[in-house]
């Protein structure tokens, strides 16, 4: 449980399948499950619904992020934790009961939560994000860089934003949007330094 995860070692079907029998009775259907790249979150689950009744329509897939060093133990505690989540929306599918934001992590969630953390199986689900902020080793060694900006306006400060490859080669888009901010009025100036790691 406290070894680091080596994702590319990890089967998420398995894993998925393996934590349904054993928290869910094996009553969550099967969806797509996925790995990310994203900074912003440790998982998630995306889904489709109805925006005239707020009814979940399809669950599109469960993802989870590659970005941070985690051990296996954190690993099973946010899958367990995204788990909750198909639950929840996989109920309201199936009683046709609409989901709101403040549903994701509201009482049929909680509930969920403290009995799979009161089933002694060394689960520590919650509901918040986790402290590591260590970068995994499937990202580092790549180049990442840095924009740091410098405005002057209504909101007048020195932002730092860190880019991808791929952010970095598109660093034009991020020129353009302060460029109509500046035409807009809402900017004075906005000056932009690059740099590589």
């Amino acid at each position: 449980d406290d070894e680091m995860v080596t994702f590319a070692n990890i089967d998420l079907r398995h894993e998925f399948d393996k934590l349904n029998t054993m928290l869910f009775n094996g009553d969550l259907t099967s969806i797509p499950l996925s790995w990310s790249n994203t900074k912003a979150k440790y998982g998630h689950v995306k889904y489709q619904y109805s925006r005239a009744n707020r009814l979940p329509l399809r669950i599109h897939g469960l993802f989870i992020t590659k970005f941070f060093k985690i051990t296996y133990k954190k690993f099973k505690d946010i899958l367990a934790h995204e788990m909750i989540h198909v639950k929840n929306i996989q109920d309201s599918m199936r009683t046709n009961t609409p989901r709101y934001k403040g549903d994701a992590h509201g009482v049929e969630f909680f509930r969920e939560l403290n009995r799979i953390n009161a089933m002694g199986l060394g689960f520590n689900v919650t509901d918040k994000e986790y402290d590591s902020h260590d970068v995994s080793d499937n990202v580092k060694g790549k180049e990442m860089y840095v924009g740091v900006l410098r405005v002057n306006g209504v909101k007048s400060g020195t932002f730092i934003i860190a880019m991808t490859p791929l952010a970095y080669s598109q660093r034009s888009r991020i020129v353009d949007i302060f460029n109509q901010a500046i035409r807009s009025g809402k900017y004075k100036s906005v000056e932009v330094e690059y740099f590589s790691q």
